[in-house]
């Protein structure tokens, strides 16, 4: 990500437990009005992002509460994105897409419908593994808001 493009950054740092999704929801939806993102997209967004650390806490960090999860939201051009930082083993939700329907009503499975709603809702999905240069693991939902 080039800074020098970014106008405006919002940070959270939030504990993985589920009592701080409100936190996190009410955080991604206040910054993105703020950018000027229509109250629709906004909650849709933080739906995304919603998701995609409820995956962090249930299948990375297997509820253990006392691990963190960190999110900035930065404006870049007609771009919100926001960046979701873990510690902890990676996972690349890219090779899971694209998911059909169909697949997900055949299991008829409760859950696995996170990276599916995801998928949905924003416009570009981007993951950075943690490796010997980065001890985190990124991942960037973009969203056009114009």
């Amino acid at each position: 990500m080039n800074s020098s493009f970014e106008t405006c950054t919002y940070y959270l740092r939030i504990n993985a437990d589920f009592a701080e999704l409100d936190k996190l929801r009410n955080f991604v939806i206040n910054s993105v009005l703020a950018l000027g993102m229509d109250s629709v997209k906004a909650n849709l967004f933080a739906l995304a992002v919603e998701e995609a650390c409820t995956n962090l806490i249930k299948h990375s960090y297997n509820f253990d509460s006392s691990r963190e999860i960190t999110l900035r939201i930065v404006q870049q051009n007609k771009e919100i994105q926001v960046i979701i930082e873990d510690d902890g083993p990676s996972f690349n939700p890219l090779k899971v897409l694209p998911i059909k329907m169909e697949k997900i009503h055949k299991n008829l499975k409760k859950g696995g419908m996170g990276i599916f709603i995801i998928s949905q809702i924003i416009d570009k999905m981007q993951y950075f593994p943690k490796d010997k240069t980065n001890s985190k693991n990124r991942l960037i939902l973009t969203k056009n808001f114009v």
